[in-house]
């Protein structure tokens, strides 16, 4: 079989190789990404895009949206953990809790940025 002939049925880059699984994960992300950026914050949902001027400027807005977006999270995240943990009186919850205020692990690529 040849691709051009059935291009649904066999793709250019092979199933199950290390290329097709590394962009199956890379789609997964922007498809989140693209899914978060439609629902909860309308900025694509219906966008009206005339050039490549107004389109990268509606891509940088989504971008520091769902920046602050995550940020706002992540601080309400902690903030209620470190509240129940300040209100915690079982030695058993409290040791739970410290666990889940631990730092999370920083990729090398984004120390390097720092």
């Amino acid at each position: 079989m040849y691709v051009k002939e059935h291009s649904r049925l066999i793709n250019q880059v092979p199933r199950g190789s290390k290329t097709y699984i590394s962009l199956k994960k890379l789609r997964s992300a922007s498809e989140r990404i693209n899914s978060t950026l439609k629902e909860p914050i309308p900025i694509l949902a219906n966008p009206r895009v005339l050039n490549q001027y107004r389109s990268t400027i509606i891509a940088h807005m989504a971008t520091i949206t769902l920046l602050i977006r995550r940020a706002f999270s992540f601080t309400v995240r902690s903030t209620t953990l470190f509240r129940k943990y300040h209100n915690a009186s079982d030695p058993k919850q409290k040791a739970k809790l410290a666990g889940n205020l631990q730092p999370p692990i920083i990729p090398k690529s984004i120390k390097k940025l720092i």
